[in-house]
């Protein structure tokens, strides 16, 4: 799952060069995307070149694939992974 889903949606991040800050920073204000928002901030700029080091406990993969997957997200990054499921798979 992370390899396919995950992992996949932050080589596209990194492919379509987001600023995650300035494109969904709403996200570091809400409790509900701010894990997920800071951890691929981590991937995007700490490890950016180490993908052997990003790393996403299986709890928080499952939170957020449920708002994901959920009729409608609401948080701007939790609509992009969707799209990103929608046209990708």
């Amino acid at each position: 799952m992370f390899e396919k889903l995950f992992k996949s949606y932050i080589k596209n991040l990194i492919e379509k060069e987001v600023n995650l800050s300035e494109t969904f920073h709403e996200c570091y204000e809400n409790e509900e995307s701010k894990q997920f928002i800071e951890f691929l901030e981590q991937c995007l700029n700490e490890y950016r070149a180490e993908p052997d080091n990003w790393k996403f406990e299986l709890g928080k993969m499952s939170y957020v694939l449920t708002r994901v997957l959920a009729k409608k997200p609401k948080i701007a990054i939790y609509k992009d992974f969707r799209n990103f499921f929608e046209y990708g798979f």
